[in-house]
């Protein structure tokens, strides 16, 4: 069964279809354009879709969504005894090291890396991509570090990538190899694939490829604190920690509003209601909502991110106890909600099973034709 296609009607599970339907008419309001998207609550899907013509099959560059796999792949070596997130990076990479070692560059450890407080004023990412087919570990070693290691927070892809070399540093194996046996395989992910530097070092902080359902399963996987199946996967106090706020929400005026002043954690960041999310540009995202007991996937292709771009995270979306059934016309637009009729140009071809009603919509709708992003 393909991901997108609906296992459970909303309401079932205490979640409004009109609800789901008016998520996504403000984003079309909006003129985002999604390739697809998949909603689990309680385990089960109960909403999703795609739009022609990406279909559930389709891998999408998640951009930096990868980071939060790159954190697992840390967490999996703490977890097998093979690291700690207090072991120093210029331990982990002697022959990497710039001539002269200063003392905030020796007192970085893993755990900066995680949660992006290296030390570095400004991202360093373009410094790597620089350095060509040379040696990006010693690229990164090489920036000035302006701040001592955890005091100071930057968005910085370059600590991602410090971490998908560390992790085949340790194994001999790739971050995708290492991942393979201990994740993705027993998710279910099929087709994945990570975009590597001139070396075969994966790029960390972007690059992979993903279906959209497999990042509803991963975030699955967060939610029930790292058990997929009765299997535990990755430990529950890694889960934990990933979802914590180690940079604290901003204090200035609005950051209450903002779901970008919430806090990071490792890789991922905090949202409001009691969220946090993984995301990549272009409108990739992985929310977990355990305040709701939900997961949202969506992948896109998204200029802006527009007013509504988690909105699911609202508390008022979801109840704890079975609601009615909404009229038959709701339930059938929910259940064939591929629909973005802000900017028609092809039908779809793709019509998901509704749900609630057990049949498929003979309705016509159409669908904005997306197009791949570089």
């Amino acid at each position: 069964m393909p991901l997108s296609i609906v296992q459970v009607s909303p309401e079932s599970l205490g979640l409004p279809s009109g609800a789901v339907l008016a998520w996504l008419d403000a984003l079309a309001a909006d003129g985002l354009e999604l390739h697809g998207f998949t909603l689990r609550r309680s385990g089960r899907v109960v909403a999703g879709g795609h739009w022609f013509p990406y279909g559930p099959e389709r891998v999408h560059h998640v951009y930096s969504l990868s980071k939060a796999f790159a954190a697992v792949g840390a967490g999996l070596l703490v977890q097998e005894g093979r690291l700690s997130v207090e072991d120093r990076v210029v331990d982990l990479f002697p022959d990497a090291l710039p001539p002269v070692v200063g003392e905030h560059l020796r007192a970085m450890r893993v755990e900066d890396l995680l949660t992006m407080r290296t030390g570095h004023a400004a991202d360093v990412t373009d410094a790597l991509v620089a350095a060509g087919d040379g040696d990006w570990a010693a690229a990164f070693l090489a920036q000035p570090v302006a701040f001592r290691p955890g005091t100071h927070f930057v968005y910085n892809s370059g600590a991602s990538f410090l971490l998908s070399a560390l992790v085949q540093r340790v194994t001999g194996e790739t971050l995708l190899e290492f991942l393979t046996p201990r994740l993705l395989e027993p998710l279910g992910v099929r087709g994945a694939r990570w975009v590597s530097n001139a070396r075969g070092v994966k790029l960390g902080g972007w690059g992979l490829h993903l279906r959209t359902g497999d990042v509803a399963r991963f975030g699955q996987l967060l939610l029930n604190r790292g058990v997929w199946q009765g299997r535990t996967l990755l430990a529950p106090a890694w889960v934990d920690a990933m979802g914590t706020a180690h940079v604290p929400p901003g204090t200035n005026p609005g950051d209450n509003e903002s779901d970008w002043a919430q806090g990071y954690g490792y890789q991922v960041w905090r949202c409001r209601h009691g969220a946090y999310r993984a995301d990549g540009a272009f409108g990739q995202f992985c929310v977990v909502m355990p305040e709701q007991d939900m997961v949202l996937a969506v992948t896109a292709a998204w200029a802006t991110w527009g007013r509504c771009w988690i909105t699911p995270g609202r508390t008022c979306w979801a109840r704890r106890s079975p609601l009615p059934c909404h009229p038959v016309r709701t339930r059938r637009r929910c259940g064939c909600a591929v629909r973005a009729s802000h900017c028609p140009s092809r039908r779809s071809s793709i019509r998901p099973r509704c749900g609630t009603c057990r049949r498929t919509s003979r309705s016509t709708r159409t669908t904005r034709a997306g197009r791949p992003r570089p």
